[in-house]
């Protein structure tokens, strides 16, 4: 099994913050890793990702595990992403239905790991967060990722990069905090009633996944700030340029290149929790993601969708896009 990837920078800059992250106007990047233990290939390989034609990996329109998920598959991914063992009470095992948090905290990691439908050029297109994208064009140059292949890769090396250490802590006061200068993600209760109902089911693992992105992009942008309508509330960014800026944009293409493959109840779901995450930017009024007329009337089942072999209206690159039919 590969060594745990060497981490030296980062835990320096946990004693001179900021000091071993490189740095773009006000937004501070994680230390890139070209030469990593574990490699995506690897991860794909051994949770059973390989996408030979198109379709939802490793879930199913209804958003149910096609296949049960392995022992091995989840000894890697715990392995690369520092799973605390101990914390979850729970061993690498083989599972089909997502029950116990380790089960669940899988599942989200493996929707973001998994077929995202997005190019990497789709990811990159602009619309993004800046800093983000940024950081993310970065990734594609360090590990030659081709614009057209599967997002997939690029948002495993934001998350490897990112997170050190993932602890389950069911009495945190969130669903999950992140430690940036550490990369420490701690998992809230996810099993219990939600603490949060303006977020969704702690469970659904869209919530998880998209989660794991909005604590990776902390490393970018740190904290939050005071929400605009609630002064009493500081879980809110002033705008797009935050985690939950960087959450809704992973949502977004996820569901965009998706959202015809789901039944409609998952993908309204995933649609609703991507709206949601929208009230925690103060000013999303030009963020293509928070769009009502967007979400509402073009991405789920509303509309009928079709996939065609067409240019894509956002990159200009051979793509296979929604197209609304009446």
């Amino acid at each position: 099994m590969p060594a745990r990837r060497h981490r030296g920078l980062l835990l320096l800059a946990a004693l001179l913050p900021f000091a071993a992250l490189s740095c773009a106007g006000d937004y501070y990047f994680p230390p890139i890793e070209p030469e990593k233990a574990w490699s995506y290939d690897e991860v794909v390989e051994a949770c059973g990702l390989e996408v030979d034609t198109y379709g939802l990996l490793p879930f199913d329109a209804h958003g149910d595990l096609q296949e049960p998920v392995t022992e091995e598959c989840m000894e890697t991914v715990g392995s690369a992403f520092g799973f605390s063992w101990a914390s979850f009470d729970e061993v690498a095992h083989e599972f089909d239905v997502a029950r116990t948090p380790l089960e669940r905290v899988m599942e989200g990691f493996l929707m973001v790991l998994g077929w995202n439908g997005a190019m990497v050029a789709d990811v990159l297109d602009g619309g993004g967060p800046v800093a983000l994208t940024q950081l993310l064009s970065e990734y594609e140059d360090a590990y030659h990722l081709k614009s057209t292949i599967d997002a997939g890769e690029l948002w495993f090396a934001l998350l490897y990069d990112s997170i050190q250490k993932v602890y389950y802590y069911p009495d945190l006061d969130a669903k999950m905090s992140y430690v940036s200068n550490k990369g420490l993600v701690y998992i809230g209760d996810v099993t219990d009633e939600v603490k949060e109902p303006a977020l969704g089911n702690a469970w659904d693992k869209e919530i998880i996944a998209s989660g794991l992105i909005h604590e990776a992009s902390h490393a970018i942008y740190g904290g939050h700030v005071q929400c605009g309508d609630n002064p009493d509330n500081k879980t809110c960014d002033e705008d797009k340029e935050g985690a939950f800026g960087s959450q809704v944009w992973w949502y977004y293409n996820w569901l965009t290149f998706n959202a015809e493959l789901l039944d409609e109840w998952f993908c309204i779901s995933v649609r609703d929790n991507m709206y949601l995450s929208c009230f925690h930017i103060n000013d999303h009024g030009d963020y293509l993601p928070c769009d009502e007329e967007q979400l509402w009337w073009t991405i789920c089942p509303d509309v009928y969708l079709t996939r065609s072999s067409s240019i894509s209206p956002r990159t200009g690159i051979m793509k296979a896009v929604p197209e609304v039919h009446s």
